[in-house]
């Protein structure tokens, strides 16, 4: 067999690995950072927010753990002695001397016993019997009253150094600022390292890292960043531990102290020198890039100082900082990070750098150079105990493959191996590979990738100065691979010589192994195919090769493949010629989608396929069209047709016409893609008709419908077209449906409007009952100023059961009586610009809801009769023409009035707090004016209670014929119209009538409440404040 898929096998493993994963090298979850070798170099230590790197991590904080880099275990140590792990978070991991220990800050209370000073203490972790101790105490066992972090070991393991805030670890503790301690694990002991004037100041959490410790290999020295006041950040002195002598390091090799501040300070393997990152520009001669953190190394001995953070030929850093020095463990070298962008050709950002101190050769290892460069930030180095390896934080995602968290991680870089990564190539039709490495370049170089004899392909070599790339790439055509069987291997070799136009030159040998593999079958017929309904004949026909295999077998899957047959020869026919008008693809739009499998008995390939059915014209006269399935179509215009849908009548178009037309026993209309028009057509639904606006719109232009529902899904939309008549006899307005009609249309309507359905009549809209209508559930009818619900013919009945109606337009047309029902659950609202006019010319009837909210209702002809609740509110108002009978509640808010002209019998409640304006007023029930208004200009046959500051008005000829009036009150205001001054009153004790005589012998009698004061009258005319 012949096959195409080269494998590139040159280069080497690839030298990255990420530590920060669980045992079953799941990515973490969380940033991870903070990374430490243990002694011996099997294990790292790090601080991780993940909770998914061990089971049970539950508590939602960072945590320490460490990671056995042979068998890949991982364990959670920042936890008490029985396992439970902290309550805080917890970080800055550092191991002991013989690796048996792990020291730590976190902010936890639950890792030992009384631990109540709830803020970041100091704890050592024996990983071997789980013990757990907190360092961070005075030499008596007190706790700290502040914060402790930054802990290191001593080179013995038998002292734990750290910085704290807290004033109590030791007496005479008065200066208030962070402070460097010495704590011996073996006898408690405590000790501040330095006078205050030398120890370390307070700081914020952000900037402990920058003051942090760092022990001399024997042990009896100490250096730390401190300030001293001078308002230059912080310097760096060592601390002689065995004599108490304090010296300053950063200073130049002058003596001159530097001008800006000093931090992470660390020794070198033989404690001769110190190396510090330092904003400084006055310590290295001829410095010009001041607030730059640069990294020195200052000789203890000599006193000379030395610029690290320079490129190979010595051009300083041309941007951002470089921090966190650390000493390889032979002293040769020192690694950093940086976010230069001049120290490595083609590297930016912040990446971590290796200095060679004897060459001056400098390497950007946290970047991959099989990979192109990715924005993001590696930082915080630390060598291996054998200086082969490097770990390092990292929010790059190229270093390893699979890395999908986009997170911080912890990496190990193996410095023994190249930045090349294998690739390996798969089958698409190419036979293509090329890498690249990145190597020091300075000058004019050449690249050339020698052929051997007997290779099938050929490579080429260039040189990119800029990026610092030699770059190699392969190719070879299929022809020439294709005689390999699977399995069978042939190898190209090339020497890559890279010269320097001078005649010194490099090689490199380059080897290309090709790996013969068993080729799947390539298709090459198209993904669509047009076929005309009713034909017989092959829809799509499959055109594939393969070179491995000249006999190929085809069959299909997918969504409409049952819907097909296909021959040996790749013929696709359909089993059953297809109709356009009642399609039977998935999604009924004349679209079949089927997967095109062809096999040569080893391997598949697939292809997607969508065949597309068109219509042809295959009504042309009169007679019935009769659709028991279901039937799409584009246009429909058959004057003389009758079309009897029992199925799904849907339309696939864009814009999709039924016109002249009459529909018989309609099963359902379904309009799902842009628009459906009605024109000129009778609709009879029969048991199930519904009409649907299935995420498109349908318009009614002169359609008369019967027995059939209106529903709307997906945001579909009805309305009638403007001008049109439209006649709905037995509707249903269906859940979501919205009618809209639009100015000037007029609809005409019976039946029920219920379950959410929504009619809204627009402008001069009109909707026209043409028989007993029922609104039930929670619809609505909305109108606009101009719009109307009219009646037409006989009497009918509008039963408001359920839902609203609302607006500002007309109800009635006092032509044809209509009776308006609302029932418990309906609703009247005007809540407009102009008034909601009701002209039924016959009664109304309401146990639901009447509310004026800002607009308002004029009842012009209608006896009115409510059992349940009138409200005018936020300055609404009602104008009761014929009469009011009330046996529920009216309310009258204040703002609001309510006007009732001729009879109002009140049997329920009245409850006023705005004007009410009676004519004759009677009934069992109660009107109760609080801080309102009450007039009369007829007859008062009811009682009245007066509550508050309130105004009572009687007209000419207003009579009080029955009822009582109580709590006549101090600020009560009564007028009486065309009463004179008032020239005698009488108050009868016993009748508790009150008699007001005028000038002209005119008499007032009011009925009192027994127990009444006698009012007293103020004022002249016919105002009297009683």
């Amino acid at each position: 067999m012949t096959n195409s898929a080269p494998v590139f096998t040159a280069g080497s493993d690839d030298p990255f690995m990420r530590v920060s994963t669980s045992a079953t090298g799941a990515q973490a979850d969380g940033v991870s950072s903070q990374a430490v070798f243990s002694p011996d170099g099997t294990k790292v230590a790090f601080e991780s927010s993940a909770d998914n790197l061990v089971s049970g991590d539950t508590n939602g904080q960072g945590d320490v753990f460490v990671k056995d880099l042979k068998t890949g275990a991982i364990t959670l140590v920042s936890t008490n002695a029985s396992g439970v792990q902290g309550d805080g978070w917890s970080y800055q991991p550092v191991f002991s001397a013989d690796g048996t220990k792990v020291a730590f800050a976190s902010g936890a209370h639950n890792l030992v016993p009384g631990d109540t000073n709830q803020t970041l203490d100091i704890f050592v972790k024996d990983l071997t019997t789980g013990a757990i101790t907190r360092v961070s105490t005075s030499a008596s066992g007190a706790q700290a009253d502040f914060q402790s972090t930054n802990p290191i070991f001593s080179p013995d393991g038998t002292k734990v150094a750290f910085l704290s805030d807290a004033d109590n670890l030791v007496p005479g503790d008065t200066d208030h600022l962070r402070d460097l301690f010495l704590k011996d694990l073996n006898t408690g002991a405590i000790t501040r390292v330095g006078p205050s004037a030398y120890n370390a100041e307070a700081g914020d959490r952000g900037d402990q890292n920058g003051v942090a410790p760092s022990f001399s290999p024997d042990g009896t020295k100490i250096v730390f960043a401190s300030s001293t006041g001078r308002g230059q950040g912080n310097d760096i002195y060592i601390k002689d531990l065995s004599t108490g002598t304090t010296t300053l390091v950063s200073v130049s090799a002058s003596g001159v102290h530097g001008n800006f501040g000093s931090y992470d300070p660390v020794f070198s393997p033989d404690g001769t020198k110190v190396a510090y990152y330092t904003f400084a520009d006055n310590l290295v001669p001829g410095s010009s890039n001041f607030g730059m953190g640069n990294i020195v190394i200052k000789d203890l001995t000599t006193g000379v100082i030395t610029l690290v953070s320079a490129s190979a030929d010595g051009v300083r850093q041309d941007s951002g900082g470089a921090q966190k020095p650390v000493f390889s463990p032979d002293g040769t070298k020192i690694a950093f990070y940086s976010s230069a962008t001049n120290l490595v050709p083609g590297v930016n950002g912040y990446e971590v750098y290796v200095k060679d101190l004897t060459t001056d050769a400098i390497t950007a290892v946290s970047t991959n150079g099989g990979r192109p460069f990715e924005i993001g930030t590696s930082q915080t180095p630390a060598f291996s105990p054998d200086g082969t390896k490097l770990a390092f934080e990292s929010s790059n995602s190229i270093l390893v493959p699979g890395d999908t968290n986009r997170l911080q991680d912890i990496f190990i870089r193996d410095l023994s191996k190249p930045s090349v990564t294998q690739a390996n190539l798969t089958d698409n039709g190419a036979a293509h590979v090329s890498t690249s490495r990145t190597v020091f370049i300075v000058g004019t170089y050449t690249a050339v990738a020698s052929p051997q004899d007997g290779n099938l392909g050929t490579a080429t070599a260039t040189v990119d100065v800029t990026d610092g790339k030699v770059t190699w790439s392969y190719d070879v055509s299929h022809a020439n691979i294709a005689p390999l069987a699977a399995g069978q291997t042939h190898a190209d070799t090339f020497i890559l010589i890279l010269g320097n136009g001078s005649g010194a030159s490099v090689t490199q040998n380059i080897t290309v192994t090709l790996t013969g593999i068993d080729d799947a079958p390539v298709i090459s017929s198209g993904t669509t195919a047009s076929f005309a309904e009713n034909g017989t004949a092959a829809a799509y026909q499959i055109a594939a090769t393969d070179v491995d295999s000249p006999t190929l077998t085809y069959s299909l899957s997918g969504t409409d493949a049952t819907l097909f047959n296909v021959s040996a020869a790749g013929d696709v026919t359909f089993k059953s010629a297809p109709d356009f008008e009642a399609p039977k693809d998935a999604n009924r739009d004349n679209v079949y989608d089927i997967t095109v499998v062809v096999s040569d008995g080893t391997k598949l390939t697939t292809k997607n396929v969508a065949i597309t059915v068109t219509d042809v014209n295959d009504t042309t006269g009169g007679g019935v069209l009769t659709v028991t399935g279901s039937m799409g179509f584009t246009s429909i215009d058959r004057a003389t047709i009758n079309i009897s849908v029992t199925g799904n009548l849907h339309e696939t178009g864009s814009s999709g016409v039924i016109s002249n037309s009459t529909i018989n026993d309609l099963g359902s209309l379904n309009e799902t893609q842009a628009m459906l028009a009605l024109v000129n057509d009778t609709v009879t639904g029969g048991s199930l008709g519904a009409i649907v606006a299935n995420g498109g719109s349908i318009t009614f232009d002169n359609v008369h419908l019967d027995g059939v529902s209106l529903g709307a899904t997906s945001g579909g939309l009805m309305e009638s077209v403007a001008g049109s008549t439209n006649t709905f006899n037995n509707l249903t307005l269906k859940v979501g449906a919205v009618f809209d009609g639009n100015a000037g249309s007029v609809l005409d309507v019976s039946g029920t409007l219920n379950n959410g359905g929504k009619i809204e009549l627009f402008n001069a809209a009109k909707a026209v009952l043409t028989g007993d209508t029922a609104m039930i559930g929670n619809g609505e009818i909305k109108l606009d100023p101009g719009a109307s619900i009219l009646n037409s013919g006989a009497h009918h009945t509008l039963d408001l059961e359920g839902g609203t109606i609302d607006g500002a337009g007309t109800i009635g047309n006092g032509d044809h009586s209509l009776t308006l029902d609302i029932g418990f659950s309906g609703t009247l609202d005007a809540n407009g610009s102009q008034p909601l006019e009701v002209n039924t010319g016959n009664a109304v009837t309401s146990n639901g809801l009447i509310e004026a909210l800002q607009g308002s209702f004029n009842f012009d002809d209608a006896v009115f009769n409510t059992f349940g609740t009138v409200t005018a509110d936020q300055g609404g108002t009602i104008d009761f023409r014929n009469g009011l009978t009330n046996g529920g509640i009216v309310n009258v808010h204040t703002g609001s009035e309510v006007d009732v002209s001729g009879n109002f019998v009140n049997n329920g409640t009245v409850l006023d707090s705005g004007v009410l304006k009676v004519e004759n007023l009677s009934g069992t029930g109660t009107v109760s004016v609080n801080n309102g208004t009450l007039a009369v200009t007829g007859n008062l046959g009811g009682n009245v209670v007066l509550t508050g500051t309130n105004s009572f008005v009687f007209g000419p000829d207003a009579r009080q014929t029955s009822g009582v009036i109580s709590n006549y009150t101090p600020g009560t205001t009564l007028v009486l119209d065309g009463f004179d001054t008032k020239v005698d009153e009488a108050f009868n004790t016993q009748t508790n009538i009150l008699t007001l005589t005028d000038a002209d012998h005119h008499m007032m009698t009011l009925h009192l409440a027994p127990g009444s004061l006698i009012p007293q009258a103020h004022g002249a005319a016919s105002d009297f404040l009683i």
